[in-house]
């Protein structure tokens, strides 16, 4: 590369991991609350951590779990979560809903 300050190169080792399987198996434990009352929820993607959310698009975790295990909620109205799959040691900083990844409704 030439620029105005000179000319120089730069050399790198780069590691592309491949996307972890989607979450699969998404539920809600009970389906249905009452006001003020909780619910567990729980995605299976195997050998990878569950990340939460509330928001389809630049979204903060609500939280995170591994594989198969249960969040507890309690939200305090009719609310959408959306499960992410992310491989362990990968950090993902801004969720984005893409349609690869499972949502799931929980009435009040």
């Amino acid at each position: 590369m030439t620029t105005a300050f000179g000319t120089g190169t730069s050399v790198g080792t780069y590691t592309v991991n491949p996307s972890p399987a989607q979450p699969s198996l998404v539920t809600a434990t009970p389906t249905s609350i009452c006001e003020g009352s909780s619910a567990n929820i729980n995605a299976t993607s195997v050998g990878n951590t569950i990340n939460w959310y509330t928001v389809p698009f630049r979204g903060v975790a609500i939280g995170n779990t591994a594989s198969g295990a249960n969040l507890l909620v309690t939200p305090a109205n009719t609310t959408t979560y959306y499960a992410e799959s992310a491989a362990p040691g990968i950090a993902v900083t801004t969720f984005n809903y893409t349609g690869g990844v499972y949502k799931l409704i929980l009435y009040l």
